[in-house]
């Protein structure tokens, strides 16, 4: 190999080796921010009322506040309730014991006893767009660094058969894939918990699936395509992430008044790989790199 063909080749190696990719946080969702909301849905006392809020990722459910605590976050709901009101709403109360993002559907109906219980159930979606990011990167593979986390809440009281199921989400480019993965629970522990996914969690599977159909996400009662349509699972990285989130479920059926299910998002955060671009100066470091080993090896 002659001189220059040695150069080219350790360049080659110094700039990979530079240019190795690296983690940054895109989103940490601060609950205590305060927003603007944009969107919302209705709440009513009608017998078999579904209240449904479509996605929409044109317009935020909420408007971000400060800057840089990723509250611009697009969502979907749909609250399914024999007899009440669905709410998705985000509670900054400083006097409650943790502020956070809630979902809501309870009955209102002073006959759903023990002796005439009252179903309710809801599903939505939050998602956190790229436009929002902390830091610009677009790349979730198969290392640790690549990681989703949710911390949440589940609460209920005066129920039974109570259930509770969550996803992530990831948007790339414009296709939107559902992983495997998440949490499937049937008592609600009213305390916070955590679950988080990296790239490497071993079994994760991701599918495309049409967003609009993400008010009708039900792991519960059909474990195979989770209401989203028909699901395709298999393993893949994504090299162009235009949003993150989660998808939500929860249900139980209400045996007092105002009794009903509801989840709260207490913290959603993200974290994906980027890829420095070179500099000038960089690029003449590369070249001082492919000349330095080049030497060492005549």
């Amino acid at each position: 190999m002659n001189t220059l063909s040695k150069t080219l080749t350790y360049g080659a190696i110094c700039l990979m080796t530079a240019m190795s990719s690296y983690a940054v946080v895109v989103v940490d969702f601060d609950p205590n921010a305060t927003s603007v909301q944009n969107r919302s849905t209705t709440s009513n006392n009608n017998p078999s009322t579904v209240n449904t809020m479509a996605w929409d990722a044109n317009t935020s459910l909420w408007t971000q506040g400060l800057n840089g605590q990723n509250n611009t976050i697009y969502a979907s709901l749909q609250a399914r309730i024999d007899s009440g009101g669905g709410i998705l709403g985000q509670n900054t109360d400083p006097t409650l014991f943790n502020t956070r993002i809630d979902y809501s559907s309870a009955t209102d109906d002073p006959n759903g006893g023990a002796g005439n219980p009252t179903e309710s159930s809801f599903s939505s979606m939050l998602l956190w767009d790229s436009a929002d990011f902390l830091n610009s990167a677009s790349f979730f593979n198969a290392s640790p660094e690549s990681s989703l986390s949710l911390t949440y809440k589940s609460v209920t009281s005066n129920g039974a058969n109570n259930a509770a199921s969550f996803r992530f989400i990831i948007r790339d480019g414009t296709t939107y894939y559902v992983s495997n993965l998440g949490v499937d629970s049937f008592t609600f522990s009213g305390t916070n918990e955590t679950f988080t996914l990296t790239g490497e969690t071993l079994g994760l599977e991701w599918a495309s699936f049409d967003p609009t159909l993400s008010i009708s996400y039900n792991n519960d009662t059909d474990p195979t395509n989770y209401n989203l349509g028909t699901l395709t699972f298999e393993e893949r990285s994504f090299d162009d992430v235009t949003g993150v989130g989660t998808i939500i479920n929860a249900s139980r059926t209400n045996n007092a008044l105002g009794a009903g299910a509801r989840f709260d998002v207490v913290d959603f955060q993200a974290q994906l790989n980027t890829v420095p671009e070179p500099t000038g100066a960089g690029l003449l470091g590369f070249a001082a790199c492919a000349l330095y080993f080049g030497r060492r090896r005549k």
